[in-house]
C-alpha cells in the first residue's frame, strides 16, 4: 500500500557552466497544494489538520474506499456520509477512510500533508502516512420506532435462517424500497407478531416463539 522512496543528495560544483545558465536544482517546482477554503467543501465539512497514521493503528477504521484516478476531497467526503460518518481522512494521493469521531489519542502533524489527490492535483490528500482529516455534520442513525398502527414494539431479538422468530414472510406494496414500519403493519394488521430485518424483510407470525 506504501512505497518506500529513496532519498538522493546532489550537489552542485560552484563555477559550474549550469549554475552560471541558472540551471539550479528545484527550479520551476511546485508549492505543495493547500487545504481547500471551507466554500469549497461540502455544507458543514470543514478542514480539522493533518494526522499521523499507520497500518498498525489506524486514525480511522469505520469504512475504507481504495484509491482511484478520480480521488479527491470532495469523493472521499460523499463516500463517508454516505456510510453515515462524519469524519472523512484521505492518504498517499486518494486513500479515503472514515470515522465517527477523531480518536483523542491523534496526532497532528501540522506540515506533512502534501501529496496532491489523484483526481485534482491542487487538493493535498495526505501522504504516505500522513491523513488530512476534515469533519462534517454529526450523522443521525435510524430510531427504532416505539410502535404504529396498533402494535408496540417488544425491542430487538436475535433470528436464524434454520429457527425462525417468525415463521412466516409477507411483503408491502411497492416492495422493500418503500417499506415503512406503517407500511408493515398495514399489511399484518391482521398477525399478532411481525417484524422487520435486514432493511427490508418482514416476518410475521400469530403467536411468537419462545428461545
Amino acid at each position: 500500500m506504501f512505497k518506500t522512496s529513496q532519498a538522493l543528495a546532489l550537489f552542485l560544483l560552484a563555477g559550474n557552466p549550469l549554475a552560471q545558465a541558472g540551471i539550479l536544482p528545484n527550479a520551476g517546482r511546485q508549492a505543495a497544494p493547500a487545504p481547500p477554503a471551507a466554500s469549497d467543501l461540502p455544507t458543514g465539512w470543514s478542514y480539522t489538520g493533518c494526522y499521523i497514521d499507520s497500518v498498525s493503528a489506524r486514525t480511522l477504521s469505520a469504512a475504507y474506499q481504495p484509491p482511484a484516478f478520480y480521488s479527491r476531497i470532495e469523493t472521499c467526503i460523499s463516500f463517508c456520509t454516505s456510510k453515515g460518518f462524519p469524519v472523512a481522512g484521505l492518504e498517499y494521493g486518494g486513500e479515503c477512510f472514515c470515522g465517527a469521531t477523531l480518536p483523542a489519542t491523534a496526532v497532528a502533524e501540522p506540515v506533512g500533508c502534501t501529496m496532491p489527490c489523484r483526481g485534482n492535483a491542487a487538493q493535498a490528500c495526505g501522504a504516505g502516512n500522513r491523513l488530512s482529516v476534515y469533519t462534517g455534520p454529526a450523522q443521525l442513525g435510524p430510531v427504532e420506532n416505539p410502535g404504529v398502527g396498533g402494535f408496540a414494539s417488544l425491542g430487538c431479538y436475535t433470528d436464524r435462517v434454520s429457527a425462525r422468530t417468525l415463521s412466516r414472510q409477507a411483503s408491502v406494496p411497492g416492495g422493500a424500497d418503500v417499506m415503512t414500519n406503517a407500511a408493515c403493519a398495514a399489511a399484518c394488521a391482521n398477525e399478532q407478531y411481525y417484524g422487520v430485518e435486514y432493511g427490508g424483510e418482514l416476518p410475521l407470525d400469530r403467536r411468537r416463539r419462545r428461545r
